[in-house]
């Protein structure tokens, strides 16, 4: 890969890492509403509902997390096989 070719390759990692950590945080937010309704609706199927939502949502912050470690390790080795050049 050229020096050019790294840069664009780094720079849409970059662009995928900073989309990748505000979807994290709208998923914390989504789950702390969630949890909120939890409390609110205590003892009802609309609990439960909310209660299940909340799962979610964490195990779609955790996915994202994932693919954010990855896409993160990815943009060092890319920065350090640059620098190495």
């Amino acid at each position: 890969m050229n020096t050019g070719d790294t840069k664009k390759h780094i720079s849409k990692l970059e662009n995928e890492i900073e989309a990748l950590l505000i979807a994290v945080v709208r998923e914390v937010a989504s789950h702390q509403f969630y949890t909120d309704l939890i409390e609110k609706h205590k003892g009802t199927r609309a609990g439960e509902i909310f209660h299940e939502l909340a799962t979610q949502e964490t195990s779609h912050k955790e996915h994202l997390e994932s693919k954010l470690s990855e896409l993160q390790s990815d943009l060092e080795e890319l920065k350090r096989n640059e620098a190495s050049n």
